[in-house]
């Protein structure tokens, strides 16, 4: 579960990313966000 939600989160940070440099800031912002998420315990 968790590996496809981070593909599909990669893949749409990567689409961000290439569409203008404002969204590349708010990429990276998500990707903070999914790599907290990780550390903490699972609620599924």
């Amino acid at each position: 579960m968790i590996d496809s939600r981070q593909m599909k989160a990669k893949e749409f940070i990567k689409n961000e990313i290439a569409t203008g440099p404002a969204s590349a800031i708010a990429s990276k912002i998500l990707s903070v966000k999914i790599t907290k998420q990780q550390n903490l315990p699972t609620f599924l």
